[in-house]
């Protein structure tokens, strides 16, 4: 069961690289990649460093991005492995460098506690901004809450896209 699940988000988080021209004329196309290295503070868990990659996935209307997100947390219990997808709704800013966002999402958590696994739904919600460093890279700072039962967490990232296009 949790194999085929992890096929389906696989498959659907790749879906919009090999739709086509339908996704093209949307701007749904993969835009860009990169990592981010932050902290997370899950209920009832102390602190701890959190690992992340994610995809530009393109834009659906001028001011709303998708993305797709790769998150991963452990201590010396716990573990959570989390895939998803986040709408971004791009501000309007008069710094061309400097993009706003608040977002939302959804992901799928493959939660480990001691010997036990667990796979749960969560929504997120947050914001940051990206800054541009140059034509090809952007700093991305973010925050976000995730709601998942018994396992809430609040996350504060940083980390760095590498543009696919100009």
């Amino acid at each position: 069961m949790l194999k085929r699940a992890v096929v389906v988000i696989f498959a659907a988080m790749l879906n919009p690289l090999f739709a086509g021209a339908a996704f093209a004329q949307a701007g749904i196309d993969l835009m860009g990649v990169g990592l981010k290295l932050g902290l997370v503070n899950p209920d009832g868990i102390d602190a701890l460093i959190g690992y992340g990659a994610l995809a530009d996935l393109g834009r659906i209307t001028p001011e709303i991005m998708l993305e797709s997100n790769l998150d991963y947390w452990s201590d010396a219990a716990y573990r959570d492995l989390i895939i998803g997808g986040t709408a971004k709704y791009m501000f309007k800013s008069a710094n061309l460098k400097l993009r706003p966002f608040a977002g939302g999402g959804v992901a799928f958590h493959f939660f480990k506690i001691s010997d036990d696994s667990r796979t749960k739904v969560g929504i997120h919600f947050g914001g940051g901004l990206f800054y541009a460093l140059s034509a090809q890279f952007d700093l991305l700072a973010d925050g976000r809450y995730t709601i998942v039962s018994n396992a809430s967490q609040i996350a504060l990232q940083a980390g760095l896209v590498y543009k696919l296009t100009k």
